[in-house]
């Protein structure tokens, strides 16, 4: 179901940007400082936290596209509908 009702249910970001272009720049920002900026985590742990979050709310488009990304950086693949699945048990890659 999309945020806006008044879109189509399998709309994604790019659709809301071309809506409400002054949105982008933010928002891009704020996706690259949070994926690569100083952090506790690795890249590849917040991929997978993006990964994981995306599955759980259904949002295909975030879900699809930063999958592989988390799986070349650390995890197994597969490993995001696994935590889908049993949140409790994290699979990494030997």
């Amino acid at each position: 179901m999309p945020f806006f009702k008044s879109m189509a249910d399998n709309v994604g970001p790019p659709a809301i940007f071309d809506l409400y272009p002054d949105l982008d720049r933010p928002w891009s920002e704020l996706s690259h400082t949070l994926l690569n900026g100083p952090s506790p985590l690795s890249q590849g742990e917040r991929e997978l936290i993006v990964v994981f979050t995306a599955g759980a709310v259904g949002c295909k488009f975030v879900f699809v596209a930063h999958a592989e990304v988390a799986h070349e950086w650390v995890f197994e693949e597969g490993v995001v509908g696994k935590l889908l699945a049993d949140p409790g048990k994290p699979n990494r890659k030997a």
